[in-house]
């Protein structure tokens, strides 16, 4: 079945960035509407323009606090045109056609990581129990997501029946997004139908430095079964209006305007905004130095920008010592601070102790905790240079990882 594509742009005019990954889809013959709020300058000509009140009408536009990104407003607007139109499949304008998108089952979605399923393309049938899920969740901009701890519910209620509900703007970057339908496509049992990582994020978000560096070092990542690449819009325009506003012409990105005929300098990225004082995490990434809130992102921990953030003060203080043959005692592993899966101990500690394992790489660890109820099998967390003793036992009113 021939299928469309939509996107949403919110905004005044589109970037040579938008331009290429918008402009990819109609080279590949595929019919391409980008909705819109109002009039959009620099839309690549064979894209048809849309009115995005027909599908979702807008009084406000949600975004993350954090960020400034209209990211959540995008992901409820999704939602309700795959529900409306027929044969749709949803692309964000940073995405790019490798190859036209079909699907017969009216499913197109993929892993980004081992440990969610990304939106920014995303096609589901109507009668799709997630998008009926994803629909109602998302009608609700101080909704609870039913996949945070215990805890982390229990904060939301306490603001909430206190008169001061949370926002999904202010919530996790992704809570109405790659998050809400990695959680509904498992609870529907549609998580069978998304495709694996080369299928449409073959480079991953730690890679991404990959998609401007000069060369052909990006197509090692590229396979027969590739039908997208994710461009990271936010973070690649910064990345390139910060190295002179244009890519190398040597670089995948380079390459591919002159593909397609795109000319920078006729939709120039937006000026970068000047920063006082320290540069901000996004700014450090992808420098050459390893960042702690980069591997915590990547394995999805809560530690990192996904939400505490511990990680920007964590990488101050340990970069200068990280290569160094220490004895490292990790404390609390057990989800009490707000994790999202407190139930669920032994993922969450080899979750947290790989984060610690990649940025450290020549220290021993000795993982310490008091769960709920003891582990049933610790010698399941199986590292080479993490303690884990014959069994677990009860010690000072802590459980002890270990060998012997």
């Amino acid at each position: 079945m021939d299928y469309r594509i939509g996107a949403l742009w919110i905004g005044e005019r589109l970037s040579f960035i938008e331009q290429l990954c918008l402009k990819s889809f109609v080279d590949a013959g595929q019919n391409v509407s980008l909705y819109t709020y109002g009039p959009v300058e620099n839309v690549p000509d064979g894209v048809k323009v849309a009115d995005a009140s027909d599908v979702l009408a807008m009084d406000k536009v949600i975004r993350h606090t954090r960020t400034g990104s209209p990211a959540p407003q995008a992901d409820r607007f999704r939602y309700h045109l795959l529900a409306q139109e027929d044969r749709m499949i949803w692309a964000d304008t940073d995405a790019y056609c490798v190859r036209p998108f079909a699907s017969k089952s009216g499913h197109f979605h993929g892993w980004e990581s081992p440990h969610h399923v990304n939106n920014g393309i995303l096609g589901l049938p109507p009668d799709s129990e997630t998008l009926r899920e994803l629909i109602e969740f998302t009608s609700d901009e101080f909704a609870i997501p039913e996949w945070l701890s215990s805890a982390e519910q229990d904060r939301l209620k306490a603001a909430r029946d206190a008169g001061s509900p949370v926002s999904v703007g202010d919530q996790q970057w992704g809570a109405w997004g790659p998050k809400a339908l990695t959680h509904f496509l498992h609870k529907s049992g549609e998580i069978r139908h998304s495709l694996p990582r080369e299928a449409l994020y073959p480079i991953s978000f730690k890679n991404r430095a990959a998609l401007v560096k000069p060369g052909r070092g990006a197509e090692r990542f590229i396979t027969p079964e590739t039908y997208s690449i994710h461009f990271y819009g936010r973070r690649m325009r910064n990345r390139i209006a910060d190295e002179g506003g244009v890519p190398d012409e040597t670089s995948l990105i380079g390459r591919l305007l002159k593909k397609h005929g795109i000319t920078p300098s006729d939709a120039p990225l937006p000026a970068a905004k000047v920063q006082a004082g320290p540069l901000p995490v996004d700014a450090r990434r992808g420098r050459g130095v390893l960042n702690l809130t980069d591997i915590a992102d990547e394995l999805g921990s809560d530690r990192g920008a996904l939400r505490h953030r511990f990680t920007e003060l964590y990488q101050m203080l340990f970069h200068p010592i990280r290569e160094r043959n220490l004895t490292i005692a990790l404390v609390g592993l057990d989800g009490g601070a707000g994790v999202e899966a407190p139930d669920n101990w032994q993922d969450i500690a080899r979750s947290t102790i790989r984060m610690w394992r990649q940025y450290f790489p020549n220290a021993h660890f000795v993982a310490i905790d008091r769960p709920a109820a003891p582990p049933e099998n610790c010698e399941n967390v199986d590292y080479s240079s993490v303690s884990l003793y014959q069994g677990c036992f009860k010690m000072t009113q802590l459980w002890i990882l270990g060998t012997a």
